[in-house]
């Protein structure tokens, strides 16, 4: 390692930098061929490894010392000022432009963007290619977490590895930690524990592996064997590994793991081909090297935009949003770049540092007020009448503007699983307290996160009928499953998933079950094969089981809630731009074959809620309450109402399924 030579200005750095950023520009902006374009935060993940590597192993060689102070104090100048002029604009947008539900949780993912640790918060929320978690504006500070916490162990641990005298030495422990680092994302993927997926895409240990690649380029840079006609050859070889990456992977690859190594190596690649004519001629060039020197204003502001853009006019595929999109992220990249990164880049005064302390407590406060008073519901200038205790038709008639409170979505999305979390539950049945497994009509309710619906759809019917006993399977999601020779299982056992698919394997079971009731989101699409392959061993196993399977409804582009506060109309939530799931023929277009070769009574709820199957005929509010509050998972009171229209309609098919007749006042709305 020759550290004098190596601190020379690196252009086809930069270079990469801008590839890395348009990457996941053009991802999040749902550019045709970037499915894979997020694999650019990994390419920044190298690239800091590599240049943070670097400058430390210069310092220590030039001075024989490290200064930690000075290092930090680089970084906060380097970091901090861009982000915390994005935090408050951010800020202020979301105070001007967000519903109260949605400024509550903008106010406590800013303090935790603030002090970098939303990677933490995000890992808990949900995951990051879920449709709720890309309206959160400050959704991408997770991979500046990511790097800020490699800040705080890195150059400790390198201090101490640059004492060895040679290069092996040295480099034996950067690649014991990066084996380390990939192991752990081997063992959580085949562990196969429910979100997996989000623990290895957003905590620190998982992502260490990728900036110990970039570590490894400061040894091997500059080395004799690294001729020209062969850095031509690696150039090569790095590019395509970065543009496989970019075209094959998309947002249901499991990442990192595996599928980051090709990124991660390409850029390595390129970064060692530093004399390579190629390298020049794509990353060298002036457009490149100056798109990367803004590659961190442009990566700060491009993600508040969209999600600011999409949240006021929800369908933003056409080619007009994303050309306006891309401008608006570019102008206000290089105003920041130009106007506060530069600038503060050289600030050395104690009044700077004094300052940045004091706006992280401003950021803080401020989410914190945002989160304490209910996301600022004074902020409301149209009539907060609730919907609870005032009917629809109601609020309607007198053309007041409907709102929800914070407090009323909050206590709703509990409320419908009020009656779903006392009931019999599949690993209870032996419990006679919970279950009566004498009745002779025993309903196993089977799905997704739908499976709830389901139960409250059937609970409005049958709830305390003597002759009917409802069992919850407790929802497949977040169980792996396996199938082998008619057989299936789950080695997952976390949520007790293992032992649920035991007992539903089991033959002493299926003999006392009578009917499934199958209630699931995209009920027949491709991503349920897994429950339709269940039902089908489960028919084989035992052909008496009669099985009833509800169909899909409406899915929104973002909460229904939030789509009500905002237009202040009940019917907001099936307008064409809000959803993104109409398929009154979803059984007809599924390409799932036990959807044609198992028997069951297909229950739609398109038929049931939607006049001739139009969209503008859709019943989106029943008994006081919306059909969502969220994105799809039906209300409480929605559900029941529904159960009860399923009657009217199929009454005569469930009971030619041996389902009886609901006592009386069951049918009536409460």
């Amino acid at each position: 390692m020759k550290p004098e030579s190596q601190l020379g200005y690196m252009p086809h750095v930069d270079g990469l930098r801008a590839l890395a950023v348009m990457s996941v520009i053009f991802f999040h902006f749902a550019v045709p061929g970037f499915g894979g374009g997020y694999v650019g935060v990994d390419i920044f993940f190298v690239i800091s490894g590599f240049l943070i590597t670097r400058l430390i192993g210069f310092e220590v060689a030039a001075t024989g010392k490290f200064s930690f102070l000075n290092f930090y104090k680089r970084r906060i100048r380097r970091l901090l000022p861009a982000l915390f002029f994005v935090l408050i604009m951010s800020s202020i947008a979301a105070a001007i432009l967000l519903t109260p539900e949605n400024l509550m949780e903008f106010g406590v993912s800013l303090p935790a963007a603030a002090l970098s640790v939303s990677n933490i918060l995000f890992w808990f929320q949900s995951g990051y290619f879920d449709t709720a978690s890309h309206l959160k504006p400050l959704l991408h500070t997770w991979s500046l977490s990511v790097e800020e916490q490699y800040y705080l162990i890195w150059p400790a641990f390198m201090v101490l590895v640059l004492r060895a005298k040679s290069v092996i030495n040295k480099l034996i422990p950067i690649v014991v930690v990066g084996l380390i680092s990939f192991y752990l994302n081997y063992y959580f993927v085949h562990k196969a524990e429910p979100g997996f997926n989000s623990t290895i895409f957003f905590l620190a240990p998982f992502r260490v592996f990728e900036f110990t690649i970039g570590a490894l380029g400061v040894f091997l840079i500059g080395n004799k064997y690294l001729k020209s006609n062969f850095q031509e050859v690696i150039a090569l070889a790095g590019i395509v590994l970065i543009l496989a990456s970019l075209l094959l992977l998309n947002s249901k690859s499991i990442f990192p793991y595996v599928n980051a190594l090709a990124p991660c190596l390409g850029a390595l690649l390129i970064i060692l081909a530093q004399d390579s004519k190629i390298v020049r001629w794509i990353f060298g060039n002036k457009l490149a090297v100056s798109i990367g020197l803004i590659s961190y204003t442009l990566y700060l502001v491009h993600w508040p935009i969209y999600v600011f853009t999409k949240y006021n006019w929800l369908n933003i595929s056409d080619i007009f949003f994303v050309v306006a999109m891309l401008l608006a992220t570019f102008i206000l990249a290089i105003f920041v770049y130009h106007f506060v990164e530069t600038p503060f880049r050289k600030a050395t005064t104690k009044p700077f540092f004094k300052s940045i302390a004091f706006i992280c407590i401003c950021l803080c406060s401020v989410g914190f007020l945002m989160k304490t008073y209910s996301g600022w519901q004074w902020r409301v200038q149209w009539s907060t009448a609730s919907i609870d205790g005032q009917k629809h038709n109601d609020v309607i008639k007198s053309q007041q503007k409907a709102f929800l409170r914070v407090e009323e979505i909050e206590s709703a999305k509990s409320k419908r699983f009020k009656d779903y979390s006392r009931a019999c539950h599949i690993s209870d049945i032996n419990d006679v307290a919970k279950c009566d497994m004498q009745k002779p009509i025993q309903i196993l309710v089977f799905g997704n996160s739908h499976e709830p619906d389901g139960f409250n759809m059937l609970n409005s019917l049958y709830k305390d009928n003597p002759k009917v006993n409802l069992i919850v399977f407790g929802t497949v999601n977040d169980c792996v499953l396996e199938f082998k020779q008619g057989r299936f299982s789950s080695p997952t056992t976390a949520a007790n998933c293992a032992q649920r698919f035991s007992v539903l394997n089991s033959n002493e079971f299926l003999k006392k079950i009578t009917h499934i009731f199958y209630n699931a989101h995209f009920a027949f699409d491709y991503i349920a094969k897994d429950l339709w392959q269940v039902m089908d061993i489960i028919s084989h196993k035992n052909d008496t089981i009669k099985i009833i399977a509800a169909g899909s409804y409406l899915a929104t582009t973002i909460d229904c809630a939030t789509l009500i506060n905002k237009s202040g109309s009940l019917d907001a939530c099936k307008s064409k731009d809000a959803n993104n799931y109409f398929y009154p023929n979803e059984r007809d277009i599924s390409a799932l074959p036990q959807v044609k070769s198992i028997d069951y009574l297909y229950v739609s709820k398109y038929e049931l809620l939607c006049k001739n199957n139009q969209l503008e005929s859709c019943v989106t509010y029943a008994d006081n309450e919306p059909m969502f509050y969220d994105q799809h998972h039906l209300s409480y009171s929605f559900a029941r109402h529904l159960g009860r229209l399923m009657w009217v309609r199929y009454g005569d098919e469930l009971m030619q399924y041996g389902l009886p007749q609901p006592e009386v006042g069951m049918l009536v709305s409460p």
